[in-house]
């Protein structure tokens, strides 16, 4: 999981961050990238907070093959797990 969520990038607009919501509750009109995750009002925790809703940004996509859309296919830019990447990068010493 952590794999999957770490250097992924997300989408934005013109270099600014999207907001699905705000001050706990969603944006009007909500961006076509917002994936929000709603909270119940029965929650014990966010209730109390008078939050409804936490941001969550749809991942950027890759074009396939042929250089098409088609299904969609998340980039990650981080590689295989096994090469230890996201440690390196972690250290500073990825080149970009």
């Amino acid at each position: 999981m952590e794999h999957d969520l770490t250097y992924t990038p997300v989408n934005d607009m013109e270099g600014k961050t999207i907001m699905c919501c705000e001050n706990g509750h969603l944006v009007s009109p909500m961006p076509e990238s917002c994936f929000p995750i709603l909270i119940s009002p029965e929650d014990g925790v966010y209730n109390s907070r008078d939050q409804r809703c936490i941001n969550f940004v749809r991942s950027s996509f890759a074009l396939n093959e042929d250089c098409n859309f088609g299904p969609v296919e998340q980039l990650n830019v981080v590689t295989h797990w096994l090469d230890g990447s996201m440690i390196i990068w972690f250290y500073g010493n990825h080149k970009a």
